[in-house]
């Protein structure tokens, strides 16, 4: 990203979405073998300033349910990026 936009100098949250799915919603939508998806989703959306212009910045996360996990949530999705 550095290539592309230059140095990054600052963000803001421009939105932040957040939705629980548990396994009985995977299994009934019939979604056989993704139980593993069950847990918590996050899609934080952010507005970035760069050396060479602003960009917004899409992570999607993702935390199982019971997670002993130290880290709370995983990235699932690498930034996903557009000059604004």
């Amino acid at each position: 990203m550095t290539k592309e936009l230059g140095d990054f100098k600052s963000y803001s949250v421009a939105s932040l979405t957040e939705k629980t799915i548990t396994r009985e919603e995977l299994t009934a939508a019939k979604m056989q073998g993704a139980s593993s998806l069950a847990g918590v989703h996050a899609e934080i959306v952010c507005k970035c300033k760069f050396s060479e212009g602003p960009a917004l910045i899409r992570l999607n996360l993702y935390r199982r349910i019971n997670s002993e996990n130290t880290c709370p949530f995983t990235i699932i999705c690498s930034h996903l990026y557009e000059q604004a």
